[in-house]
């Protein structure tokens, strides 16, 4: 395909959001599915750190580093570990 991009931004999702904190998003299942659908061969990968846990850390904040394979060109993103109120967890505070 030659601009996937393109393709899944013509994609009406108003029906399939939600809100939660006074935000509103494409919950993960609806979107992996929608990607999916253009590219079967499409998959993700959750980076471990160094020492092979799922999160990294600056002994402060901690995130997760993700990345997404669509036509085969990786996507990479760095999330923070955040509560319910959008705001960093400290590290010692993460439970899973």
């Amino acid at each position: 395909m030659e601009n996937y991009f393109a393709a899944l931004n013509k994609i009406n999702v108003n029906t399939h959001t939600e809100k939660m904190g006074g935000l509103t998003y494409l919950s993960w299942p609806y979107a992996w599915g929608e990607i999916k659908k253009l590219d079967p061969m499409a998959n993700f990968t959750i980076y471990e750190s160094a020492d092979g846990c799922m999160y990294h850390t600056d002994r402060r904040t901690a995130w997760v580093k993700v990345g997404v394979t669509v036509f085969g060109l990786e996507h990479v993103e760095y999330l923070a570990i955040m509560d319910y109120k959008k705001k960093a967890i400290p590290v010692e505070s993460v439970k899973s």
